[in-house]
């Protein structure tokens, strides 16, 4: 059977966590994966600080947190109030799921940013933003959507599909929704070749008020991924290998157009259609 595998890449891309998280007999499996949940918060008049800043992410907004899949949901949030009535909140959660077939994954990200009273300036900035890292040994089709519903100012959502070449990621799609886009879908499907591949997905807000009244955004992503095998036409009997079995179909059917062994769809079963038996046997 085909088996995909999907794998964090350390340093260098020869590098593979082996640690599999579902049954060996699944489509494909996710040893790890790399999010980060970055957030901060600002109230002051754009240069001094009133009230404290706040930073949810101890390793900076730009850096990433390291988990496994059995590590979500993920739920970070922070808030700051100043003497002056100006606040600044944020909010970031990410969950993945995983099945057989698919990889589904949610982030959500919220900022509220007032200025109170005074007029002050309060920023909130919420990015939620993963890596997952895929190698497909056989050709597939990848078929993939992103959902986002999207409010407020400087929100959006993004979704990457890559393949390493030469040592560097080439983008293959690109799906993005920007700020007040309200409810987006978009969906399609790849053919991809073995090789390793990359799934990035991001969901931001970046908003900032310094009027005498409060502001709100909030962003909700949703990808799903669904790797499946490209049958193998020299698989006549569907049992994921290309053996004695299917060459008996051919030789059985040699001569006519039955029983499936037509591989190549001329009408006849001849000497053409046992090469794509041969060529292909496992």
């Amino acid at each position: 059977m085909n088996m995909f595998r999907i794998c964090m890449l350390a340093a260098c891309t020869n590098v593979l966590i082996n640690q599999s998280l579902i049954a060996d007999d699944a489509t494909f499996d996710v040893p790890s994966f790399i999010v980060g949940i970055g957030g901060q918060g600002f109230i002051g008049d754009g240069k001094t600080e009133v009230g404290e800043y706040w930073n949810f992410n101890p390793n900076g907004i730009s850096s990433v947190f390291f988990h496994d899949v059995n590590d979500t949901p993920l739920d970070f949030e922070d808030w700051v109030i100043s003497p002056l009535g100006g606040s600044s909140y944020g909010r970031g959660q990410c969950s993945v799921e995983v099945t057989d077939t698919q990889l589904f994954i949610e982030n959500t990200a919220i900022g509220f940013a007032d200025g109170g009273d005074a007029g002050e300036f309060a920023e909130a900035y919420v990015q939620v933003h993963g890596e997952f890292h895929l190698y497909i040994d056989a050709e597939s089709t990848i078929d993939y959507e992103l959902c986002n519903e999207t409010h407020g100012s400087s929100t959006w959502g993004r979704l990457f599909i890559r393949r390493l070449v030469s040592n560097q990621w080439v983008t293959m799609t690109e799906l993005e929704t920007f700020s007040d886009a309200g409810a987006e879908c978009s969906s399609g499907n790849l053919q991809v070749a073995p090789g390793f591949y990359q799934l990035y997905f991001s969901t931001r807000v970046n908003m900032h008020n310094g009027a005498e009244n409060w502001s709100l955004a909030n962003c909700t992503s949703e990808a799903a991924l669904t790797i499946t095998p490209v049958p193998n036409i020299a698989d006549i009997n569907g049992d994921g290998i290309v053996n004695g079995a299917d060459l008996a179909r051919v030789l059985g059917a040699w001569g006519t157009s039955a029983g499936g062994g037509d591989l190549n769809g001329d009408g006849i079963v001849n000497g053409a259609d046992l090469a794509i038996v041969l060529a292909n046997w496992t």
